[in-house]
């Protein structure tokens, strides 16, 4: 029997959803789509219909993977203003929809879609409707998180769960139907649209759900260790990534990954890769000249202390997917709510929990990454891949 791939996802559901559409002949954007709809479903408190996505596309030949951005832009009633008049310094964190862009996750698939897919997408949808429908055992990690909801509107279904109790989400997998029948605008115009329009109060528009928030970008790359790795451009922070291996790919790291020093190594080139991330990191920064700086900043690094620099994390909630079909076509797949169950809104027509990747904004008069309307935030969402010297895939 020849392997035809092999699906990797936080979930045995979603895997094997993704490994029956390889067996059925999909190809690997095929198995990914299927397998991220189901996340979607499964997996609310990591990712969402309401969330972002990135992807990375790469096939036998190609000179360099395809890229995907489908990270949502700010809504066309967004007021920086507002915001600073009420006394917010930074974007609130939960419970405020002005820090939810427009959802890009679907917009996501149907680009991927358009561009790559074998298969029609309603037969690529077919398995997260059924779940939603049918119902799926809850996680503990879902019934955990699921507690934080307790009275938030829309979000009836996930409240109360003991670790294998069935959930089924009905309007979400309406809202998927409408997906798979009426295409991106099935989704965007119809029943999730109106209401997202209706709970923002003037913070979107149609105009602004008519617009695809899925774009194909340039990829940015670098060489560490022998091999080049690929991430997605800004607003994604991938550079992040590329900027940490070649600070590192600069040090004496020892033969032993088990020697202490091993590991102070790499937390020092992440440390001093991204403590001056809200300076450079906006929608459409151009990041070359930081990551030229890779030399400068290996030698700060000592292995002897830690260089005083500041630190930036917040929780998070995204979960990941590698997907690669027996042709050699591979897909490094990230989706998104921002933090857990995101800004902890739901759409109530639809069930469908709306991110907060807005807090990415800043609110500094005149700063890069300043919230206005139709900017994409900062992005944490990094998908990565590794070619060799030849071009072939090796992660």
């Amino acid at each position: 029997m020849v392997d035809q791939g092999v699906v990797c996802s936080v979930d045995p559901f979603v895997s094997g959803i993704g490994r029956q559409v390889l067996a059925e002949g999909g190809n690997a954007v095929d198995a990914a789509i299927a397998a991220g709809a189901a996340l979607t479903v499964v997996a609310p408190h990591l990712c969402g219909l309401g969330g972002d996505l990135f992807a990375l596309v790469h096939r036998p030949g190609d000179e360099a993977p395809a890229s995907l951005n489908a990270s949502g832009r700010a809504g066309s009633g967004s007021d920086p203003e507002a915001l600073r008049a009420e006394g917010h310094a930074v974007m609130p964190f939960r419970d405020d929809i002005r820090s939810t862009p427009v959802p890009g996750c679907v917009d996501g698939w149907f680009a991927l879609h358009e561009r790559y897919a074998s298969k029609p997408m309603a037969e690529l949808l077919a398995p997260a409707i059924s779940l939603a429908d049918e119902g799926w055992p809850a996680t503990r990690m879902l019934a955990v998180a699921g507690a934080a909801l307790e009275g938030v509107e829309g979000a009836e279904d996930l409240v109360g769960l003991e670790p294998g109790d069935i959930v089924t989400r009905r309007r979400t997998a309406a809202a998927l139907r409408s997906a798979a029948e009426g295409g991106r605008d099935g989704f965007y115009l119809g029943e999730f649209g109106q209401g997202l329009i209706e709970t923002g109060r003037g913070l979107f528009t149609e105009a602004d759900l008519a617009a695809s928030q899925a774009a194909w970008e340039a990829p940015l790359s670098a060489e560490a260790f022998g091999h080049r790795v690929w991430t997605a451009a800004p607003n994604s922070q991938g550079y992040l990534l590329l900027l940490t291996l070649a600070i590192a790919d600069r040090l004496e790291l020892p033969a032993d990954p088990a020697d202490p020093l091993w590991a102070h190594y790499l937390v020092e080139a992440s440390r001093l890769a991204g403590h001056d991330r809200p300076a450079h990191l906006c929608d459409g920064a151009d990041v070359a000249g930081v990551l030229a700086s890779a030399a400068e900043r290996a030698a700060r690094i000592s292995p002897d202390g830690r260089v005083d620099v500041p630190v930036h994390q917040q929780a998070g909630g995204t979960t990941y997917m590698a997907v690669l079909d027996g042709s050699g076509m591979g897909v490094s797949y990230i989706q998104s709510n921002a933090a857990g169950f995101g800004t902890r809104l739901f759409e109530p027509r639809t069930g469908i929990g709306l991110q907060n990747r807005g807090t990415g904004f800043n609110l500094t008069p005149g700063h890069p990454a300043e919230l206005a309307p139709g900017r994409r935030p900062p992005h944490t969402l990094v998908p990565a891949l590794v070619t060799r010297p030849d071009g072939s895939l090796r992660l």
